[in-house]
């Protein structure tokens, strides 16, 4: 399940935005996602190291096990009940808890998807339309304990991408700690402040072209 958001926390979070776009030209639009992919070779990979890992257990009870007691579990049939049930568990920890699976997946593998569904959201979202080019995404990938920044041309021509890194760092603790909404507050402010000071002050003629709310996707 994503994250749920409180109405008086989604009604801060746009009111941040919105008082962050008051001191630059540029349109925040800030994301969330659950996971930005299913991951099946995670349960895969989890079948196979809870198999080894079952096998493992077994060979070792089997060769120091000598009391009375559990001498099914040194039959055949015991030890393929034993395999399976290390097949079946393994493959639900990586299909159902997000800190193993990004153990099992692999970071390369995750900022891959993750930088893929950023580039959806940014054109599910429109985030190109605007007059100058100004828009940036913000998405945050809950289960993965990432972000990405997708800036327009008129944004990326200005500020360096390692430039954001404090920013997404700032989020990410956020994630970890519990405390989603207050991260994403102070970082809509250091937005705008990093904008302000790459040449992207509010405009005289600056207009709201893209809404302030928070998208919240399922997947």
């Amino acid at each position: 399940m994503v994250q749920r958001f409180t109405p008086d926390q989604l009604d801060r979070l746009q009111a941040a935005v919105a008082e962050a776009e008051t001191r630059t030209s540029a349109e925040i639009v800030p994301c969330v996602v659950k996971r930005s992919d299913r991951y099946p070779e995670a349960l895969a990979r989890g079948a196979v190291w809870g198999g080894v890992l079952a096998l493992v257990g077994w060979t070792l009870f089997d060769l120091l096990h000598t009391g009375i007691g559990w001498g099914w579990l040194h039959s055949e049939w015991g030890v393929c009940l034993v395999v399976t049930v290390g097949l079946l568990g393994g493959a639900l920890l990586g299909g159902m808890v997000p800190a193993v699976r990004r153990a099992l997946v692999g970071d390369a593998r995750m900022d891959q998807m993750v930088h893929r569904r950023a580039m959806r959201a940014f054109v599910e979202e429109e985030v190109f339309n605007t007059k100058a080019r100004t828009g940036v995404l913000l998405l945050i990938s809950l289960d993965e304990h990432r972000v990405e920044v997708l800036a327009d041309e008129g944004i990326s021509s200005r500020v360096a991408p390692e430039a954001w890194g404090e920013l997404t760092a700032l989020i990410i603790q956020g994630i970890r700690s519990g405390d989603l909404p207050g991260a994403l507050v102070e970082v809509f402010d250091r937005v705008a402040v990093l904008l302000g000071e790459s040449g992207l002050p509010v405009a005289s003629d600056d207009l709201n072209e893209l809404d302030n709310h928070l998208r919240v996707y399922a997947e």
